[in-house]
Parts: structure tokens; sequence; C-alpha cells
């Protein structure tokens, strides 16, 4: 009985942060920005190659960049969930240049699994100077969710 309550629990969650979502895809479409996503890899000081991806307006103007940060055990993906409090489909709908990454280890990302270390630090260093170095960006910010403030906070102290 307990596994079937643990069943509709989950189900139920899942349906609330759904419905929670519905007016922040609506709002997304209502700004009519259209977004374009692209594929770029970064190389991390110790030489991993990062999976990454660029999500921006279409127009070929110069946007602010923001570069997000997933937490403990996530990859860049976890930001195009709708039920995350910070989405980079919406982030760029609103104009801005948006970064997620795949910490090394995770995702499509070379490397070992570091929790937060020097290592997940030096792939924010990268991705924070390859933002920077685009021609499409005016400035970056970092943004981070969880535990990814360990990455971001050791990353931004050693800029």
């Amino acid at each position: 009985m307990s596994f079937l309550k643990g069943m509709i629990k989950g189900v139920k969650s899942r349906a609330v942060a759904e419905i929670q979502a519905v007016p922040r895809r609506a709002a997304k479409r209502l700004t009519g920005v259209e977004t374009v996503t692209e594929a770029v890899t970064v190389v991390s000081k110790s030489g991993y190659k990062i999976a990454a991806k660029i999500h921006r307006p279409v127009d070929a103007g110069r946007h602010f960049g923001v570069l997000l940060v997933p937490g403990t055990n996530d990859a860049g993906d976890v930001f195009l969930n709708w039920s995350q409090p910070i989405n980079a489909l919406e982030l760029a709908g609103m104009g801005l240049v948006v970064m997620t990454f795949d910490p090394a280890g995770r995702g499509e990302s070379w490397g070992e699994e570091d929790y937060g270390g020097v290592e997940h630090q030096e792939d924010v260093i990268a991705s924070v100077a390859y933002l920077s170095e685009r021609s499409d960006t005016l400035g970056v910010g970092v943004v981070s969710i969880s535990l990814g403030l360990a990455m971001a906070c050791g990353a931004l102290a050693n800029l």
C-alpha cells in the first residue's frame, strides 16, 4: 500500500509543478521574442571538454549575458524544466544571452564529478570567459541554484 501512496504522491507533485509553470510558459509566448539555441563546447583549465548551450534572442543585437550554474548532480538542461525557479528559455525570451553548461562528469561533459570543488569552479570560470568574449554580449552575470552556489562563489572569488 505504501508503494501505491508513493506513486500517487509523485504523480501529484509533478502535476502541481506543471500547473504552476503554465503562467510562465504563457508569459514567454506573450513577449514575442523569438529565441535560438546553439550547442557549444568550452575547454576547462584541466583540458576537459565542457558541453554547453547558448540560448539567445534571434535578433543580431548585443544583449546582457547570464551564466546559469546548476546544483548538485544536475546538468545544464535542468534549466529547461519549467518547474525550476529559473528557465533558460524564459530568460532568453526576455532578451538575455543565456548560457547553461554540464559541469565536468555530468551530462555530456568530460571529466570526473567534483561536487562543486576546484574542477567545477574552473568550469564556471571557463564558461564566464567564453560568454564574456562573445560579440553578442554586453556583460555577464552569474546565477546559481542549490549547491551550485559552491561552484559559483568559488569561481567568482578567483576571477
